[in-house]
């Protein structure tokens, strides 16, 4: 008696198209939540990234740090929004000297310390070490500076921005600048209401947005708690 061999099959063609289909739409699918998940990783990174470079100023003015020799030093952060691309995705690290320029906000002149006519407030596009700008921070180019809130001390909300929607409960500022002044751990915080500048705050909130639209918002408090808030995922 002749035993019966079984021929083994292979894949067919169509079977071959179907699995190559279906292994294209799971990377399509990996690789598009690859992006999601690599823009909220960047926006949360740079939400910290900011909040220690407040949390710095703070130390600085503290621990008494020197720049260029002179003790007297309050240092802060400022925020000046005026519209154009670097100006949304920077911040400024600054340096309140002694004298009458010591008021809280970021000034660059000649490096007199003297308020003077041709004094401008401190931007990206303008920081020169030569007076109160350390350093200008811009952040990547798949995130910006969406809007910065502060909410005033005669306001009756409870916080500068909707920590639900980032959406400024208090007054939608242009400008802010947050110092610290030794030997207080309490933060300074001076922003623009229409054409007036002062410091008649108690919160400050900085939302970052990424390409993506994940939101994070760096909140300032007077009391020189800062914190990062997650708007969406």
């Amino acid at each position: 008696m002749f035993k019966k061999i079984k021929k083994n099959r292979g894949f067919s063609m169509i079977e071959m198209i179907v699995v190559l289909a279906i292994f294209g739409l799971l990377s399509s699918v990996t690789l598009y939540n690859y992006g999601d998940f690599d823009r909220n990783i960047t926006v949360t990174n740079l939400a910290y990234e900011l909040a220690l470079t407040i949390r710095e100023a703070q130390s600085y003015s503290l621990s008494v740090k020197s720049e260029k020799g002179n003790f007297r030093i309050n240092y802060g952060v400022s925020f000046f929004l005026d519209g154009s691309t670097n100006a949304n995705q920077s911040f400024v690290f600054f340096a309140d000297k002694s004298g009458a320029d010591r008021n809280g906000i970021c000034h660059n002149d000649s490096g007199d310390l003297s308020i003077s006519a041709n004094e401008t407030t401190c931007s990206y596009s303008n920081c020169t070490p030569s007076h109160e700008c350390i350093s200008s921070k811009l952040l990547s180019r798949n995130t910006i500076i969406k809007r910065v809130c502060a909410l005033s001390t005669i306001s009756t909300e409870t916080s500068a921005m909707d920590y639900t929607t980032g959406l400024c409960k208090g007054t939608d500022t242009t400008e802010l600048a947050i110092t610290f002044e030794r030997p207080d751990v309490d933060a300074i915080i001076y922003a623009k209401d229409g054409s007036t500048l002062s410091n008649n705050y108690t919160e400050a909130a900085i939302l970052l947005e990424a390409t993506n639209g994940s939101q994070r918002a760096v909140v300032v408090r007077n009391n020189g708690q800062i914190s990062v808030e997650f708007i969406n995922n």
